[in-house]
């Protein structure tokens, strides 16, 4: 994702590399470019350009951070995963997060003393249950607490993403996030899901692949500016047919079997009968 990377790639590399990219791959790279580019005009326009960090929660929209930070844009990608959930009474290895945190930047010393600055955390929003639990994680007493320049938007509000958001919510841009899973109760694993070189989801060599193809696709996107308003045609009818009647019925057929193996399985594992002691 440095952009002095890519510069280093010869010319012939370059046109290979293009050439070879999966179409829906190229796709994606330029939307993650065209949101990249709203959501900082956005900011910048809604709290002033250079007067605010935007915090991007999980593996949604990381790549689109990344991206917003090749723009200009001061930005920080912190691993959360699976906030939808209230958040447990106890929490363990919250020490090993806040100094994750505070490696950063993200201290309440640093937001207490930069406060006119807006932190502002974002993510792809369904329920908008998870922001709203990942800004009560970070403004508890164990973190951050009760920051006024802390703040929470999603993703959604910005304008021009609502005809591209199913992209987000079939999470197609998260297999090159990188930052890896994390969810509250896997704290100590805070340092090594933060970055793409240790994160377990990029350990293999397909996958790491991949994500560097995808950057390089970001990156030679930026270099042309070939993707204002970009409509992925092809990746959009992807996803649309995941959604068709035919694909939940596959859907809800597919998980009933899976309940039936599981069944099945335990009547086995405790030698009951189909039919018997009341099944």
């Amino acid at each position: 994702m440095q952009s002095e990377n890519f510069t280093k790639i010869s010319p012939v590399k370059k046109f290979l590399i293009s050439k070879f990219s999966p179409k829906r791959l190229k796709e994606l790279a330029r939307v993650n470019c065209d949101v990249a580019e709203k959501v900082k005009n956005y900011l910048d326009n809604l709290y002033g350009r250079d007067n605010y960090t935007l915090i991007a929660v999980g593996r949604s929209l990381a790549t689109v951070a990344e991206t917003v930070k090749l723009l200009g844009g001061d930005v920080k990608i912190i691993p959360l995963s699976q906030m939808r959930h209230s958040l447990p009474k106890e929490i363990k290895d919250t020490d090993v997060y806040k100094k994750y945190l505070e490696h950063i930047g993200l201290s309440r010393k640093n937001l207490t003393d930069n406060a006119k600055r807006q932190y502002i955390l974002m993510d792809f929003a369904v329920s908008g249950a998870s922001l709203e639990h990942t800004e009560q994680l970070l403004k508890s007493e164990s973190f951050l607490g009760e920051l006024q320049n802390l703040t929470r938007l999603e993703l959604s509000t910005v304008p021009g993403v609502e005809k591209i958001k199913n992209l987000f919510h079939f999470q197609r841009f998260k297999p090159f996030s990188p930052v890896g899973k994390l969810t509250v109760d896997e704290f100590k694993n805070a340092f090594i899901q933060s970055r793409p070189e240790t994160c377990q989801e990029l350990k293999g060599n397909i996958s790491g692949f991949l994500r560097k193809l995808f950057c390089f696709n970001v990156a030679e996107t930026l270099s042309k500016g070939s993707y204002k308003d970009f409509y992925p045609q092809k990746e959009l009818h992807a996803v649309e047919r995941l959604t068709t009647q035919t694909a939940l019925k596959n859907s809800v057929k597919r998980a009933m079997k899976h309940l039936e193996t599981v069944i099945n399985l335990i009547l086995k594992i405790n030698d009951i009968k189909p039919g018997g002691n009341g099944i």
